[in-house]
């Protein structure tokens, strides 16, 4: 007869347990990768000073609540975690410290992110105790709504503590790779929608204004997210393209990555942002470049077909495509006979 012995079945609960709140960490990240940026409510659901409330509101909303429920669950992952037994006050003794973080930083070169970042949460800690206005700094000028305020600040830092920390398996990678390319598309589609007047939901905050802002409210922000997806979407779609060119699941693999390159493409154009362009155009040819020295010429060759294909198609669209208010170029019988 086989005993289980209490301790066992508490840790196996226990690892369960643990296994459950890995997995609602995992969700609620992507959730944010992709919800954050498309958030919005209707222009008049909202009365506010800021003229695109609508669309900051939603999302500082939203990012608040998932860092919060994130914090909620990985401090409960802590308390029922294993500890060790010795060395628990060893941090009390400043002598140790240097010590401890040259060691700590020696074991794995990726700690200096690590490090990074706390220095950086130690600057805004600081800035805000020493404010002349610790309620705006804390909270921000309008509280709840978008800026640099210690509380949304350090929203972010939470999302990057438990990403960090948690994501630690290739499928997971593969996930948030996929949510970002997902969300990516989703901004874009809605601008290129945007210009050509069919932005269904009524976001623009300037309709007079010919540049796109998607669901971002501010044209430069909107680049600034296409700035960040295009170099992922090249990537995926390298990795994803293996295998030979002369079966047909490489063609169609090539054309849907090529379709999505080519909203991104065309949505960072439309908005008329030119910082953005430049920091593609830079990005783009340092993931080249690394390509080519790190990984090799396939992959070098895969990303520059889609690139090729997805700019084609986008100035094909571009230079064929008429936006309302716009008309093609004629020439009337008066104008040719001068």
């Amino acid at each position: 007869m086989t005993v289980v012995s209490g301790q066992n079945v508490s840790f196996d609960a226990h690892g369960r347990l643990v296994v459950w709140i890995n997995y609602a960490l995992e969700a609620l990240w992507l959730l944010v990768v992709v919800l954050v940026p498309l958030a919005f409510v209707s222009q008049d659901y909202v009365l506010s000073e800021a003229k695109i409330a609508y669309l900051e509101l939603p999302k500082i909303a939203l990012l608040r609540t998932m860092a919060g429920l994130m914090t909620i669950l990985w401090l409960l992952e802590w308390a029922i975690g294993p500890r060790s037994s010795g060395g628990g006050v060893s941090w009390l003794h400043p002598a140790t410290w240097l010590a401890g973080l040259g060691a700590w930083i020696q074991a794995s070169s990726t700690r200096w992110v690590f490090l990074a970042v706390w220095l950086f949460l130690g600057a805004v800690t600081l800035s805000t105790v020493l404010s002349a206005s610790f309620s705006v700094s804390m909270w921000g000028e309008v509280p709840g709504q978008d800026g640099n305020s210690a509380y949304t600040t350090l929203a972010y830092l939470l999302l990057f503590g438990v990403v960090a920390t948690h994501l630690k398996t290739r499928p997971q990678l593969w996930r948030l790779l996929g949510a970002i390319v997902v969300m990516g598309t989703l901004v874009a589609g809605y601008a290129v929608m945007e210009h050509y007047g069919q932005g269904i939901f009524d976001l623009k905050p300037l309709l007079a204004d010919r540049r796109v802002s998607s669901t971002l409210g501010n044209p430069i922000l909107a680049a600034a997210v296409m700035l960040m997806t295009i170099p992922i979407s090249l990537s995926v779609a390298a990795i994803t393209m293996r295998g030979s060119t002369r079966r047909v699941r490489f063609w169609v693999k090539a054309g849907l990555w090529v379709l999505i390159v080519s909203v991104q493409m065309q949505a960072i154009i439309y908005t008329l942002s030119r910082g953005p362009w430049i920091g593609t155009i830079f990005s783009l040819s340092v993931l080249l470049l690394l390509l080519a020295v790190f990984v090799g010429r396939e992959a070098l060759a895969r990303v520059a077909l889609v690139l090729v294909l997805a700019g084609g198609l986008t100035w094909i669209a571009i230079s064929t495509a008429v936006s309302p208010g716009q008309s093609r170029p004629t020439v009337t019988a008066g104008a040719a006979a001068r």
